[in-house]
This record gives structure tokens, C-alpha cells and sequence, in this order.
């Protein structure tokens, strides 16, 4: 079985005496809360159900790693899923095989030592509130793991500590490393704020963020809510819907007198084709005389003193191939949908992918760039829709993590509203 470097590394270092008992002792007091349990005690909040399209969708066994009792486990199993509970306390995995014979694996061991599975073994790992017990090195080499066990465009569901859960050790103790500190009983534990998270998870497509309040506790608790998607590198291939996978290789770009003859290409393509919504997300362009018409219309766009009446400040962005500067798509970004059609199925974004140019997986690669844009502006909910029938789009918006609402009708047409926050 492949391991990365990092994890073998970790196998052949020498682990220092300090992390040796607080492991120790973690384990110990995990033993104790997990000395019996039946199914009937166990209980779960409703913290998955914001990626149950997520969930629905997979199709290999899910692996809840640090499964304790079996909150999550039970959870899932309920909905069908096929389950690989891990934990490191000896009594947890115990109850898990008495409370949930369908189970389909129950493996205990310590994942600082690296995960006892092959590599591409699932496309869904859950970690709920089990991250935050390690050193900096430790918890960057099981986030490496993870990565291998994943699939392809597999994905991370997690909750870890907040730097304000103060009613459950934030800030309190002996601090080992930045926001890791050691608790009374000798064990450690990790408080994250936002720069932890994009430390740690920075090589990661963030499909979803939020900071909230869980309630499985006597005494509130503050903690992250996340989904991370493994990122791809490689050259598309085209999948089993003719859809490519995730590329990487664009850039988006706002549009300058730099790529007049390629934009003017490009248009000339829309023009021709057959498409239903020909121009989706290119602002004026079918409109404009000239590229450098269309780019001083973009510009008079970016705010609100110079919009014009009756539209909202936006941002167009043309998605350029590193390989040969060629324009791949264009997609927009509204800064707001206080508007009547916008708000209510115009949402956030719209994009278009030259004709040539589909099936290479471009659309998931634009939306999920635009995304970090709707990030930088502060925009933490961003609604994208499509029209019924138009399944590659609506596949482009779940798999950036997209949650859908209802659908309305537009001039005789179903329209689907999906929402994506973080």
C-alpha cells in the first residue's frame, strides 16, 4: 500500500515524550467516555444535513474518521450509506461493532500513524471534531493521508474548534503551538480561526465555511463547519457524462485591449451557435460594435457610482488557458442580487463556455475561481440557478458545492435556484 512521504515520515521519526502522553492520555479519557454505549443512547445533531446532496450523491463507503459513539455513523447508515467507522479508543470501535452489525468496516487505529487504506478508496471522508487534537506537523500530515485515500474530486466534511469556544478550553492551558494547547488532563487540543483554517486547508477547494453555534453540549459551542474538495492538477479526461474532469490550468482575468482579436473570435462563436442562452454572463458583448466598446461598458460596471440605472455593480471576467492564452469562457459576478430579476433567478453569476471548448470540465474550474472571488467581496451566500432541463450545468453547480432551494417558473420555463455558502 502507497504512503505518502510525509506520513512515513511521521512512522520513522521519533515522536517527542510530551506528544507521546498527551496521546496517551487522550486515548485514556476517550476510553473512559466510551466505555458503553447502546444504540439506543445515541443521538446525532443536524450539522450533515447542509451537505445531504453531498452525501446522497456518494456512492463508496464512507469513512467516519474518530467515530466516537457513532453519531455520524448512525446518521449516515439511516440514509443508506455504507460506512467505515474509525477511532482510535479501543471501547469506541468495540460498541460500534455491537450497535451497528450492518456496518461495513469498524477499524481501530491511530491516524497519526496514517491511514490503513488503499489510496482512491472513497470519495467521502467525514471528520467530526476529531482534527483538533494534534501538533501542526501531525495535523498536516493526516490532512495528506486524507488526501490519498480520497478520489479524485473526493471531498472533506469536517467541524474542528473555534478560537472562541471559550466554555470548552480556548485559550486556556499551557500553549504548545499557536492556538494548540495542553488541557488538564494532559491531552492537547487546537482552536482555529480563519487564517488557521486557510493554513491548513489552503491547497483545498473550499466548497463551504462557517463559523457557528452547536448545541450537543450543556454549554455552548463554537466551532468551523466545512467541506473541502481535493483539488485536481492533472489534464482532463472526460468522465462517464462527457463532462471533463476539473481543470486547473485557466485564469480569470478581466478583459483588456490585450485580447481584442480573441474576444472578437470569441463573440463571433456565440453568435453562431445554436444555444439556447447565447451570452450568459457576457454583459453587453452581442451588443457592443467593438472589444473596446464592450470593455469600457465592463469598467462603467465595477461601481455603483457608474452603473448604470436599473443594474447592479458586477464584474466580468474572461477565463484565459495558460497553455496557449486562449479564451475559454466568460463569466460574471454581481455584487448584489437586490434586484427583481437577479434575486429572484438572474442569482450571482452567469457563464458561458465557447462551443469548442466543452467537455473539458472549464465551467466547474470558472465557478469555482469565481467563488473566491465572491469570497473576496465579502459574499458568503451566492445563488447560481439553471434551467431544468440543463443537467451539465446543474452537475457545474452542485459540484462546486451548490445546495438547491426550489425551482421557480421563468416566461413558461422551470428554473432551479441552488445556493453555495462559505
Amino acid at each position: 500500500m502507497r504512503k505518502t512521504a510525509q506520513a512515513n515520515e511521521l512512522k520513522g521519526r521519533q515522536v517527542p515524550d510530551a506528544e507521546v502522553r498527551a496521546n496517551a492520555s487522550a486515548r485514556a479519557g476517550w476510553n473512559a467516555i466510551h466505555s458503553d454505549c447502546e444504540r439506543a443512547q445515541i443521538r446525532y445533531d443536524d450539522w450533515l444535513d447542509t451537505f445531504e446532496a453531498v452525501i446522497d450523491g456518494c456512492e463508496t463507503p464512507v469513512i467516519d474518521l474518530g467515530c466516537g459513539s457513532g453519531n455520524d455513523t448512525l446518521y449516515l447508515i439511516e440514509r443508506g450509506k455504507r460506512v467505515i467507522a474509525c477511532d482510535y479508543a479501543q471501547n469506541a470501535i468495540r460498541n460500534i461493532k455491537k450497535n451497528f452489525p450492518e456496518i461495513e468496516k469498524a477499524v481501530c487505529f491511530d491516524m497519526t500513524e496514517g491511514l490503513p487504506f488503499e489510496e482512491d478508496l472513497t470519495d467521502l471522508v467525514i471528520c467530526d471534531l476529531s482534527l483538533h487534537y494534534f501538533t501542526e506537523h501531525r495535523t498536516f500530515a493526516i490532512l495528506d493521508e486524507i488526501k490519498r485515500v480520497l478520489r479524485p474530486g473526493g471531498m472533506l466534511l469536517f467541524r474542528v474548534n473555534s478560537v472562541r469556544d471559550v466554555n470548552h478550553g480556548a485559550g486556556k492551558g499551557r500553549e504548545i503551538e499557536h492556538h494548540l494547547y495542553e488541557m488538564e488532563d494532559g491531552g492537547y487540543k487546537r482552536f482555529f480561526d480563519g487564517h488557521d483554517i486557510e493554513t491548513f486547508w489552503g491547497d483545498w477547494d473550499q466548497v463551504f465555511l462557517r463559523e457557528e453555534v452547536m448545541d450537543r453540549y450543556e454549554l455552548e459551542k463554537v466551532l468551523w463547519k466545512g467541506a473541502m474538495r481535493l483539488r485536481e492538477k492533472t489534464a482532463c479526461v472526460n468522465d462517464e457524462n462527457g463532462e471533463g474532469e476539473e481543470m486547473s490550468d485557466i485564469r480569470l482575468i478581466e478583459p483588456t485591449m490585450a485580447y481584442e482579436k480573441e474576444i472578437w473570435q470569441f463573440r463571433q462563436e456565440v453568435m453562431d451557435s445554436d444555444d439556447k442562452d447565447k451570452f450568459a454572463g457576457c454583459g453587453n458583448l452581442e451588443e457592443c460594435a467593438s472589444a473596446g466598446e464592450w470593455i469600457d461598458t465592463i469598467r462603467l460596471h465595477r461601481n455603483a457610482e457608474t452603473c448604470p440605472p436599473d443594474t447592479v455593480p458586477s464584474n466580468i471576467y474572461i477565463a484565459v488557458r495558460e497553455s496557449d492564452d486562449r479564451i475559454v469562457g466568460v463569466i460574471d459576478l454581481r455584487h448584489h442580487i437586490n434586484h427583481p430579476i437577479l434575486g429572484a433567478w438572474g442569482g450571482h453569476m452567469g457563464y458561458y463556455v465557447r462551443p469548442a471548448e466543452r467537455n473539458k470540465g472549464y465551467a466547474k474550474e470558472m465557478v469555482r475561481q469565481n467563488l473566491q472571488h465572491c469570497r473576496d467581496l465579502g459574499i458568503r451566500k451566492v445563488m447560481i440557478t439553471c434551467d431544468e432541463e440543463n443537467l451539465a450545468s446543474e452537475r457545474v453547480i452542485t459540484v462546486n458545492g451548490g445546495i438547491y432551494e426550489k425551482s421557480i417558473e421563468v416566461d413558461g420555463c422551470p428554473v432551479k435556484r441552488f445556493w453555495i455558502e462559505g
